[in-house]
């Protein structure tokens, strides 16, 4: 870990945190406070195998200002878990965050999703993260953090369970999306994509097996 590693991973989560850029356009968010203690930064190192990308943070985020922390956190890791990742390999391994940095809120009574202008003045935060962090492994999670990868995409069927690369900067990123685990969402719940569900996670600890010792 470089000093510049640690500055610029710091330097970004400081801009996150002073950001301003969708409320000044008017659009209602909550700011969520980046999990960054650099007293404990060898727990939080952001060089980590995978990272897993959600939509935005949720209520229980925006409560505990910590990353996935919902039921939709414990869905993903329930996935894992199956999979053959330990508990403490899902905390060590995989770098969290979102598409967007902020909660926005909610509407009719559950959690917005934010709109693509809201995405686009937010991106380039997740793509900062992404060069600082260099994962062997991204996971979008749900469709809205699958499109921003994969734009083309219409259909869940058609990304969940594939092995896929992604590139940026000239680097290619292995890629394996996961449906979003939220408990309003009726996909996952299907038994026709379980199967889907269950080969996506196998296929990332099948990569995890792999590349042991390459990133930890």
């Amino acid at each position: 870990m470089t000093n510049d590693t640690i500055s610029a991973f710091q330097k970004i989560h400081e801009a996150i945190f002073d950001c301003t850029a969708c409320s000044d356009k008017g659009y209602f968010v909550i700011a969520v406070q980046p999990a960054w203690d650099p007293k404990k930064f060898q727990r939080t190192t952001p060089q980590r195998w995978g990272m897993l990308i959600g939509q935005a943070p949720g209520l229980s985020e925006q409560q505990s200002g910590k990353a996935f922390q919902g039921r939709a956190g414990r869905g993903w890791e329930k996935w894992l878990l199956e999979a053959g990742f330990s508990l403490e390999q899902i905390r060590e391994l995989f770098f969290k965050t979102s598409i967007t940095k902020c909660y926005p809120g909610q509407l009719h009574g559950k959690d917005r999703r934010p709109s693509q202008a809201e995405i686009d003045l937010c991106a380039h935060f997740l793509t900062e993260q992404i060069a600082v962090v260099q994962p062997l492994v991204l996971v979008p999670m749900g469709k809205m953090a699958i499109q921003w990868f994969f734009p083309e995409v219409s259909t869940l069927e058609e990304v969940i369970g594939e092995q896929l690369s992604w590139q940026d900067a000239g680097k290619t990123y292995t890629t394996i999306c996961l449906p979003h685990a939220s408990p309003a969402s009726a996909w996952w719940k299907n038994p026709a994509n379980q199967p889907r569900i269950k080969k996506a996670s196998g296929l990332l600890y099948h990569l995890w097996c792999e590349t042991a010792g390459k990133r930890n």
